[in-house]
């Protein structure tokens, strides 16, 4: 979505320059904004329109724009999406978009999993760790886009700069309106504030400024030492007792203080831009070389489908296309992905009202005795075939457990909670 909705920006940025070819261009911000639809629905056409009516309000120009309305455009965004929309609109009686509006618009209210409110000023606070290592040259950034707003709107000097903020600022404010808070929503805005920190950095040599070499640095060691904390906290989710979890944690941030320190006084130590920029890189891929390659895969416990879906194979029980598969309590799309099939997530009742003895499915521990309730006050039962998955539902940040089984037909001597 963030890869098709920056190559609508680009197009619109080819437009803006007056560069040759605009039919062309055109083309390509129309199927950027088909391709955009299929994916995420409206975010990448809401993007592309924030950009565009901020521009003009800024500048009051349009005519650079007429080239996105030659006609093959529109219809090729068409042409891109449509069998899409009429597909899915089919197959879900109509319910598809009225839900899809309601998951990206508002609360979250279908679930606990994703119950994700939050108050404005959330992706402000979250920028710096996330864009991370181009920390370091976000208070450059900052002072650079204050300059280009303060500057007349027929400045050709700041255009640029004007172009990077009426791509992030409309969209990143709207994200920041909405109720609805999960960290990848700001995204799409994201290279445009990449841009705008290179920019920054740029400047720093060009114009000598005193102070935003040291803001940054602080920027960076701050979030730097943050990444570190995760990175040794996440390594006590790996198999092992305390004594084990401690070393881990201790290696962990050791190695990860020693690679910022190196970083910060390569920054103080260099001067030019591209010099500056290696270094951040450098230090930026060895933190995640940590972090993703040596601490994540071991932290089996932090990724409850993860182990789910282990505990499925070794109980032969993974789903299969045109074999009913129960999800109860768990909806965390993680496991259709990690499955490859279709499976039926649902609420207690829904399963219970239309599950069959021998349908393989899984529990949640929240809704365990729930479930066994209504199956058993339907004539069934329930087989538990494997131990439980235990771990972190991270779209909650509590401590889970996913139950694998069978229904079954109720046996005589069943326990009083269906389970044999």
């Amino acid at each position: 979505m963030v890869g098709f909705t920056t190559l609508a920006i680009a197009a619109l940025a080819q437009l803006y320059a007056g560069k040759p070819r605009p039919r062309v261009m055109s083309l390509v911000f129309w199927a950027a904004i088909g391709c955009g639809v299929l994916i995420k629905g409206p975010i990448t056409p809401l993007v592309a329109a924030l950009t565009l009516g901020a521009l003009y309000a800024w500048e009051r120009k349009a005519a650079w724009m007429k080239s996105l309305l030659w006609w093959p455009g529109p219809l090729l965004a068409i042409a891109i999406a449509l069998p899409w929309f009429i597909s899915i609109n089919a197959a879900t009686d109509g319910r598809f978009f009225s839900e899809m509006l309601a998951n990206e618009l508002g609360p979250k209210v279908i679930g606990a999993d994703h119950a994700h409110s939050g108050l404005p000023g959330y992706y402000l606070l979250m920028l710096p760790l996330l864009i991370f290592p181009a920390t370091y040259a976000l208070p450059a950034a900052a002072r650079i886009s204050f300059a280009a707003m303060r500057a007349p709107r027929t400045d050709e000097t700041h255009a640029a700069l004007r172009f990077l903020l009426c791509w992030a600022l409309p969209t990143f404010l709207v994200f920041e309106l909405f109720p609805t808070k999960l960290v990848h929503y700001a995204l799409p805005t994201y290279p445009a504030i990449a841009l705008l920190c290179a920019a920054g950095l740029m400047a720093m040599r060009m114009k000598q400024w005193r102070t935003m070499h040291p803001l940054g640095a602080v920027l960076f060691g701050l979030f730097g030492a943050l990444i570190v904390g995760l990175t040794a906290f996440v390594a006590t989710y790996m198999p092992g007792g305390f004594d084990a979890d401690f070393r881990r944690a201790l290696s962990a941030g050791i190695i990860g203080a020693l690679i910022l320190i190196a970083a910060i006084v390569g920054l103080s130590l260099a001067k030019r831009p591209t010099a500056r920029a290696g270094i951040l890189i450098a230090c930026a891929l060895a933190l995640s070389f940590s972090l993703r390659e040596r601490t994540l895969p071991e932290a089996r416990s932090l990724f409850v489908s993860q182990e789910a879906v282990a505990a499925l194979t070794r109980a032969r029980m993974m789903p299969r296309d045109q074999e009913p598969f129960w999800v109860v309590g768990y909806s965390q799309p993680s496991l259709i992905f990690m499955t490859r099939t279709s499976i039926r997530m649902a609420h207690p009742e829904e399963m219970a009202a239309n599950a069959q003895s021998g349908d393989s499915l899984i529990i949640e521990g929240r809704v365990l005795e729930r479930t066994l309730a209504l199956l058993q006050a339907r004539g069934l039962g329930y087989e538990e075939v494997e131990a439980p998955a235990r771990g972190i539902a991270l779209g909650r940040g509590e401590n889970t457990a996913l139950h694998i089984g069978r229904v079954s037909a109720a046996p005589s001597d069943a326990n009083p909670d269906g389970r044999r």
